[in-house]
C-alpha cells in the first residue's frame, strides 16, 4: 500500500490508540448508538492516503452511490490524515463527538477495536447483500475482522509480504541466485544470512534489512518460521520468554554482531537506495524502485519450523460513535462490493478468490513480473496467515520494542531481556 502525506487536517492530541478506545467506550456507555437523522447527510471516511489516484476512486464510487441514494446522502468526504498521526486524529474526533462514519484501520489495532466496541458490527448488511458474495473472500482473510459470527472490518489491502533481493549485490559477492535456491529447496533463513554476510563481508554493503522496532509485529515474517509466536491463539498466555523466542531472538543478535548479516541499529543501508542484499516488505515496494540495479521479489525462506507465508491487512469499518452507522454500512457495503472491489485492486490487494488473477494484481504492480506476481502474491495469498493481533495491543506495544530494542546491543543477554518483558506485560493477558 502506498502511504503519502496529507496536509493534516487535525488538533493536536496526545493520546494514543489506547485513548480511542477509551473515548469510544465512554461516549458509548453515555449515548448508546447514535440515532439516525432525516434527510440527506454527509458521511466521512478518515484514511491515510492523499494518493490523488487512490481519491479519484474513492470519489467516482461515492458519486455513484451518492447518485443511487440521492435523498439519503449528500455528500462522502475522504479525510486523510499522515499516518503517524492518524491514531490522534481518530481520538481527537472521537472523543469531541465528531467522530468520522467510517475508517481505516491498522492490522495490528483489529482485535483491539473490535473487544472493545470501536467498530461496529457490518455482518447483516454485507452477508445479506449478493452482489458482496461473501463466498468470494478467501479463507481467513476475514479472521482478524471478525468475533462470533459478527465481521466489523473489510480488509480492503491484503497482501502477504515477499522478499526483495538486490541480485547485483549478490553477484558481486559470489553468491547463489535465490531462484536457484528456491528450485533446489534450500531457500532458508540460515541460507539468507549466509549470503548476507558475505555481501556485507565482501562489498561493504547491507544484508538482511529489517523493520524498525516499533513494528515489532512485522517480526512474524521471521519468527513463525522458527515456531515463535508472541502470545497464545486465544491472547491469553504471553509467550515472549518461550524457547521459541529466545531461539529466535539469539539468532538475530547473532546474525547482527557475530556476523554482519543484519544491518544494525544506526546503520544506514537501505534497500530502495541499492545498498542492502535483503529486505522483506509488501508489493508496494517496488513502486520505489527502478533499474539502476537487478532486483527480484521472491517468497519468504523457510526457517527450522518451515516455510510460513505472512500477510499484512488495512481494513475499512463503521466506526460505532458514527453519527448515521445504517447509511455508513450501506456505503461500506456498496464501496467493497465484487464490482468496487475490482476498483480497489488497482491499488490494492483484495481478499477476494475472483481477484486473486495475474491481469488484476498487474494492475497494482506494475513493476513486477508475472513470476513474481504469482509466485510471491496470487499462491502465498491462498495460505497467508495474519499478523499477531491482540485486544491490549496499544498498551503493551511501545514496552516489547523498547525490550526488543535492547536485544540489538552487543552481547545483549536476550533470555534475560525476554524474562524481563515477559514479567511486564503478562498484566495484559489472562
Amino acid at each position: 500500500m502506498s502511504l503519502f502525506t496529507a496536509k493534516p487536517r487535525l488538533r493536536r492530541a496526545t493520546v494514543t490508540v489506547a485513548g480511542l478506545v477509551a473515548a469510544g467506550l465512554a461516549l458509548s456507555a453515555c449515548s448508546g448508538t447514535p440515532a439516525e437523522p432525516e434527510g440527506p447527510v454527509d458521511l466521512r471516511v478518515a484514511l491515510w492516503s492523499a494518493n490523488e489516484a487512490h481519491h479519484a476512486v474513492f470519489n467516482e464510487i461515492a458519486d455513484a452511490f451518492i447518485a443511487e441514494h440521492p435523498d439519503e446522502v449528500s455528500s462522502i468526504t475522504f479525510d486523510a490524515y499522515p499516518l503517524d498521526e492518524y491514531p490522534q486524529a481518530l481520538v481527537t474526533q472521537v472523543s469531541g463527538g465528531e467522530a468520522p462514519d467510517l475508517a481505516w484501520v491498522l492490522n495490528s489495532n483489529s482485535r483491539e477495536y473490535i473487544e472493545e466496541g470501536v467498530l461496529a458490527d457490518v455482518s447483516d448488511v454485507l452477508e445479506a447483500d449478493a452482489d458482496w458474495d461473501i463466498d468470494d473472500i478467501v479463507p481467513g482473510t476475514l479472521d482478524a475482522w471478525s468475533k462470533d459470527g459478527g465481521i466489523y472490518a473489510y480488509p480492503f489491502s491484503t497482501q502477504p509480504f515477499g522478499m526483495y533481493v538486490n541480485l547485483d549485490l549478490l553477484a558481486a559477492a559470489g553468491q547463489d541466485n535465490p531462484r536457484d535456491l528456491i528450485a533446489s529447496g534450500n531457500w532458508t533463513w540460515d541460507k539468507v544470512t549466509e549470503m548476507a554476510d558475505a555481501v556485507s563481508k565482501s562489498t561493504g554493503q547491507g544484508g538482511v534489512q529489517i523493520q524498525t522496532w516499533n513494528i515489532w509485529v512485522e517480526l512474524a515474517t521471521i519468527w513463525d518460521s522458527f515456531g515463535a509466536k508472541p502470545w497464545s491463539a486465544d491472547g491469553k498466555t504471553a509467550l515472549f520468554d518461550s524457547p521459541e523466542m529466545i531461539e529466535f531472538f539469539t539468532w538475530v543478535n547473532q546474525n547482527m554482531f557475530d556476523r554482519s548479516a543484519i544491518v544494525r541499529p544506526g546503520e544506514t543501508f537501505d534497500f530502495t537506495a541499492g545498498t542492502a542484499a535483503f529486505k522483506i516488505h509488501l508489493l508496494s515496494t517496488s513502486g520505489s524502485l527502478d533499474d539502476s540495479f537487478a532486483w527480484d521479489f521472491v517468497p519468504l525462506p523457510a526457517g527450522p519450523d518451515g516455510q510460513v507465508n505472512v500477510m499484512n491487512q488495512a481494513a475499512i469499518g463503521v466506526l460505532a460513535q458514527s453519527k448515521h452507522p445504517e447509511l455508513a454500512a450501506e456505503f461500506l457495503d456498496y464501496f467493497t462490493n465484487k464490482q468496487n472491489a475490482q476498483k480497489l485492486a488497482a491499488f490494492f490487494p483484495q481478499p477476494r478468490k475472483s481477484l486473486l488473477t495475474l491481469d488484476v494484481i498487474s494492475a497494482a504492480a506494475t513493476k513486477l513480473n508475472d513470476e513474481q506476481i504469482t509466485g510471491t502474491i496470487i499462491e502465498p495469498g491462498q495460505s497467508a496467515v495474519p499478523l499477531p493481533v491482540h485486544p491490549h495491543y496499544s498498551q503493551f506495544a511501545s514496552t516489547v520494542a523498547s525490550s526488543l530494542e535492547l536485544i540489538s546491543q552487543p552481547d545483549a543477554d536476550v533470555e534475560g531481556i525476554l524474562h524481563d518483558l515477559q514479567a511486564s506485560v503478562e498484566q495484559y493477558f489472562g
